[in-house]
């Protein structure tokens, strides 16, 4: 799995300007990683939770989770209000990348040994 995260900023309105901090990731899974996803059907698995975008106005905010899917089909944007916050994201969603390469890896192999105890 290799992941690039870059940073940019976008201007939103005409009269009063609104900087934006954008955050975009790109995952290219290898292709035993893709295999994995697919025959453990783990695409909708989301990754983070996260709210709507400051530079979008709607009120729908499950759309914005960060899924599998999303990272499967490109590059995923994300907007916040300031600098510091977009940095925040960035390293939460590097802890997120991280749990989601060890879940994946979790998901290669069905366990066949068994376990007996007594509780």
């Amino acid at each position: 799995m290799r992941v690039s995260i870059n940073h940019s900023e976008k201007q939103t309105g005409v009269f009063r300007k609104t900087t934006h901090y954008i955050v975009t990731v790109k995952v290219d899974f290898s292709e035993e990683e893709k295999a994995i996803i697919k025959q453990r059907d783990l695409k909708s698995t989301v990754i983070m939770t996260r709210s709507t975008p400051s530079h979008i106005n709607t009120s729908i905010d499950d759309i914005w989770d960060l899924t599998i899917s999303k990272l499967l089909s490109g590059p995923d944007d994300y907007g916040l209000e300031t600098l510091a916050k977009a940095k925040d994201y960035e390293e939460v969603l590097i802890d997120s990348l991280k749990e989601l390469k060890d879940y994946i890896s979790a998901n290669e192999e069905v366990e066949e040994k068994s376990k007996s105890f007594e509780l």
